[in-house]
């Protein structure tokens, strides 16, 4: 019998590893983190094999602020009213790792395509299982409160990551747009995945993350051949769904984002966001630590809220000023600037490979909207939305490190 040569092998293994991952990134959180360690335990394998530094594993342009990040955290969690119940949580920094594996084990045209592709088809899985259930709860049952959610998670969770795979289904078809080979059924096929997908986020009536999709796919569309046909056509069709959609309870839902008044889900955000000033003002440095907020919230609570507790305060920024006081604030606007700036550099400069420009720029969306749901939603550290983004960030940077393999990233 042949043996196997398992060096060399590792890495294909890595990459099979990360297509799985990206696929369930969606529809279920427990088998994404299975193949997620799954894909680290072998990438690491590998790179021990290989004799890799640890350096070239880690150099990215955003790895100074995510190293600030983390020792900040820890600084805080150290430092917080509960410092054993902090340094548990702490672990979910590990989610971050994702950007680093995808951005090293992703080397070639095809483990990029192959990883984006993965991650639309899980997440058009879930979004018509939410769509179809939306309906069948909604029509059927006269349920008329049921709002779609994927296998695993809430309907909020799954609003998030179908914003992000609508995104880079977007990204997707603007590529197949502009091939020069020009051939239809990819692209009428990705067409429909995007309807598809965009159908199982409307389902799940969170407006944040239909204010995000939106904001991701102009964004996306800026980037596309012909940037004022996509942007017009985008607009065009929000205007035609919007008319036609009027007497909906979609339509209804946005309406109501208007109606800030007491008892509402809006006038709650706010009455959190005030308590999370006050939180932040008592403790400015380091924060509560992680993981604490019910253990101070019911003592900042506003009078007017609804709410006895908070486990987030459905805002990234005051959350993690919160927690790890406004330096944290700080490294994570730092984050997503360093993001953004190498994003965009990457999608607006010209090359001979058109699909890693794409990729960054889909990336660049992705991330775009991923802070814009922020402002509505804790999504930086909750598991499965930034299981996902992380993931689709390192698909976005290991297009850019295959564009310029030799650039410092």
């Amino acid at each position: 019998m042949k043996s196997i040569k398992f060096e060399g092998t590792s890495e294909k293994i890595t990459v099979y590893l990360i297509w799985a991952f990206g696929f369930f990134s969606a529809v279920s959180i427990t088998l994404a983190e299975v193949f997620f360690i799954a894909a680290m335990a072998c990438y690491a394998y590998g790179a021990v094999r290989n004799r890799t530094g640890f350096w070239d594993i880690f150099r990215s342009p955003v790895s100074l602020a995510l190293a600030f990040f983390a020792v900040w955290h820890l600084v805080c969690a150290f430092a917080g009213v509960d410092a054993a119940n902090s340094l548990k949580d702490y672990k979910k920094i590990y989610i971050i790792l994702a950007f680093f594996l995808a951005m090293n084990a992703l080397r070639t045209r095809e483990d990029i395509i192959y990883a984006a592709g993965m991650t639309v088809a899980g997440t058009a899985t879930a979004a018509l299982y939410a769509a179809v259930t939306t309906a069948y709860n909604r029509v059927a049952l006269g349920n008329a409160d049921f709002r779609g959610a994927s296998f695993s998670g809430g309907a909020m969770q799954a609003g998030g990551f179908f914003m992000m795979g609508a995104i880079a289904t977007l990204g997707i078809i603007v590529y197949l747009a502009g091939d020069a080979r020009k051939k239809k059924l990819p692209l009428l096929f990705y067409t429909a995945v995007f309807f598809s997908i965009m159908a199982g986020l409307l389902s799940t009536f969170t407006r944040g993350a239909w204010l995000a999709a939106i904001a991701g796919v102009i964004v996306m569309a800026w980037f596309a051949d012909r940037k004022k046909i996509v942007l017009a056509a985008t607009v065009g069709v929000i205007l035609v769904s919007a008319f036609f959609a009027r007497d909906t309870a979609v339509m209804k839902r946005l309406a109501d984002s208007f109606h800030v008044q007491t008892g509402t889900s809006q006038m709650e955000r706010i009455h959190m966001w005030k308590a999370g000033l006050v939180i932040i003002k008592d403790n400015p440095i380091t924060g509560i630590g992680t993981a604490n907020l019910e253990k101070v919230y019911p003592k900042y609570r506003q009078p007017e809220a609804r709410e006895p507790n908070a486990g987030h305060l459905h805002n990234n920024i005051i959350q993690i000023a919160v927690i790890d006081g406004l330096p944290g604030a700080v490294i994570l606007l730092w984050i997503f600037f360093v993001l953004w700036y190498n994003l965009y550099n990457a999608a607006g400069k010209s090359s001979n490979e058109r699909l890693y420009m794409i990729t960054a720029a889909a990336a660049l969306a992705v991330a775009t909207g991923f802070f814009i749901n922020g402002f509505f939603e804790y999504n930086f550290l909750s598991a499965q939305a930034a299981l996902m983004f992380w993931l689709l960030m390192g698909i976005g940077f290991a297009a850019v490190r295959n564009a310029r393999p030799n650039a410092a990233i």
